[in-house]
């Protein structure tokens, strides 16, 4: 699960367990961040919970290497934050077909090249629907059905972005998928979320929505519901029981593990030639 952290913008008043990120007053000083990095493939996603009319602008939100317990927060994302370097942020507008507003990212790139040293971003001139779908958000969560018709920047709109394999960055708003947006994101150093409520945009909340894997799910169900010797005496193969038998482990000494990896491997074996074991299957 994800939680904002506690160095954040001094308008900034987190409830809900860390959650639920306000801002108190003005336009500015609003900077909240991921309370951890992001993994690869996980998804960050926020919900609009509130707006304020007679402002300027909207939510902006990106990446960055900064770890915000290491730095001052600075005023605003952009362009404050782009100044420090290692950072990939994006304004949000209320255009469906081109969410992203992204002069003012390309303007301080001409003025500090060091960010394209550290994250290439691509520009392009109309934003669709990508065709990698690498994300596993149940559709569900994607967009929040009790608004219909929603634009970017309006309460009740889903925002999310996440690192892909070929550290590729990609949003989803309001359930389409956007990008890549960003490319060459570095592999050296942990990626944390960066959000600015800034304008119109004075509250955001936490969407927990990744989706474990099957296999995860399945070896955590395994856990739950058999001991180590149910999986042990089970026809399972070979490589998907040593997989169970593992999440079972507890920290040892490693000659220890290594004569228990012996002893289950002979148990493998003398199961594996056993025909009339039975098999756990798993739903």
């Amino acid at each position: 699960m994800f939680h904002l952290n506690q160095e954040h913008g001094i308008n900034i008043q987190l409830t809900d367990n860390c959650t639920v990120a306000t801002r108190t007053e003005s336009f500015s000083n609003a900077l909240v961040f991921s309370q951890r990095p992001l993994q690869e493939g996980e998804v960050f996603m926020i919900e609009i919970t509130d707006s304020k009319d007679g402002w300027s602008g909207n939510l902006r939100c990106g990446i960055t290497l900064h770890n915000p317990e290491e730095i001052t927060i600075p005023q605003y994302l952009l362009p404050d934050l782009s100044r420090l370097g290692k950072s990939c942020v994006f304004s949000i507008r209320p255009s469906t077909s081109d969410p992203f507003n992204n002069l003012e990212a390309t303007n301080q790139n001409n003025q500090n090249s060091s960010i394209n040293n550290e994250v290439h971003l691509k520009y392009f001139d109309s934003v669709g629907r990508s065709e990698k779908a690498t994300h596993s958000i149940h559709p569900k969560l994607l967009v929040n059905h009790n608004f219909k018709d929603l634009k970017p920047c309006d309460t009740g709109s889903r925002i999310g972005f996440f690192i892909s394999p070929g550290r590729e960055l990609f949003f989803i708003i309001n359930g389409i998928q956007y990008g890549p947006c960003a490319g060459q994101i570095p592999i050296n150093g942990p990626v944390y979320a960066a959000l600015d409520l800034y304008g119109m945009t004075s509250q955001i909340k936490i969407v927990n929505c990744n989706v474990p894997s099957l296999l995860t799910s399945g070896m955590q169900a395994a856990r739950v519901s058999f001991d180590r010797k149910c999986i042990t005496e089970q026809n399972l193969p070979r490589d998907l029981k040593r997989d169970l038998l593992n999440t079972y482990k507890t920290p040892a000494t490693q000659s220890t593990q290594t004569e228990t990896a012996s002893e289950e491997n002979e148990q493998i074996t003398e199961v594996q030639q056993d025909p009339h074991s039975t098999s756990v299957i798993f739903f």
